[in-house]
């Protein structure tokens, strides 16, 4: 017996010094989120995300007459908290044109994006090979196009989307997707509150929960002729628009045809 014992005992000595020996995996703390503060003299560029982040917080609010409030480039995971922008000269939020990027916003809390002259609230120009831009979360969003007003009251007025296009020439927009949140998106003259500019195409929007409300703008005249809800510009083609689920609303402003509602208003 006293035999076994030394033998057990010098097992569990050497077994302990095995075990004491092994590396200790390191941890490593998962890189937050990068906080930006919107303010009336400072807007929000991202381009980059830098020290392995996990995405972007936005807070604050400007009326400051920024020209752009918030600028995005590139991939990105951006979670809007109660921001408020409105008295921009430009863009409250704009993505890059044709950006290859897919630019997720999630919504926290109660945000006001408005846009001014012929841009959308948030401006997504691009078709074809372009990244997605995604709306989730919980939280509110009210947005709205600018209205462009010619030099003269008989000339024609122009006016973005309150989610997607100007009312640029050749510049539609394509592959916006709203899985949350309650969304009140009104278009500026002639443009959708969500989907194409005046004039303009929209193309592959899809809307999987939330409750959504869409106004397209009227022509800035306040002729009849009014832009669709969800779709193209005031005259500007549609493809590709589905509702999965959600509370979804629409309004063409300027026309009597339920038909406009979804796709384009003309004549």
């Amino acid at each position: 017996m006293k035999h076994t014992f030394k033998k057990s005992l010098t097992y569990m000595l050497s077994t302990a010094l095995v075990i004491g020996s092994l590396s200790v995996p390191t941890v490593t703390a998962e890189a937050a989120p990068v906080q930006h503060v919107l303010t009336d003299t400072q807007a929000v560029v991202i381009d980059g995300c830098g020290n392995g982040c996990q995405g972007h917080v936005i807070t604050g609010s400007t009326w400051g007459s920024l020209e752009n409030a918030i600028t995005v480039s590139g991939t990105h995971d951006i979670t809007l908290d109660n921001v408020d922008v409105g008295n921009v000269t430009a863009c409250a939020f704009k993505i890059a044109d044709n950006n290859p990027g897919d630019v997720t916003i999630t919504l926290v809390g109660t945000n006001t994006l408005l846009s001014s002259g012929h841009h959308a609230g948030i401006e997504k120009i691009g078709v074809g090979d372009v990244g997605t831009l995604e709306i989730n979360g919980t939280g509110s969003l009210q947005v709205s196009g600018g209205y462009y007003q010619a030099n003269t009251a008989s000339d024609f007025h122009f006016g973005g989307a309150g989610i997607g296009g100007t009312w640029e020439a050749f510049e539609g927009t394509s592959n916006i997707v709203i899985n949350g949140g309650t969304i009140v998106a009104t278009g500026g003259a002639g443009a959708a509150g969500i989907g194409g500019g005046d004039a303009n195409t929209a193309s592959n929007i899809v809307i999987n929960g939330g409750s959504v409300t869409a106004i397209g703008g009227k022509d800035g005249q306040n002729l009849r002729i009014g832009a669709a809800g969800i779709g193209g510009g005031k005259a500007g083609s549609t493809s590709n628009i589905v509702i999965n689920g959600g509370s979804v609303y629409v309004e063409s402003e300027g026309s009597d045809n339920e038909a406009d509602l979804f796709g384009y208003a003309e004549d």
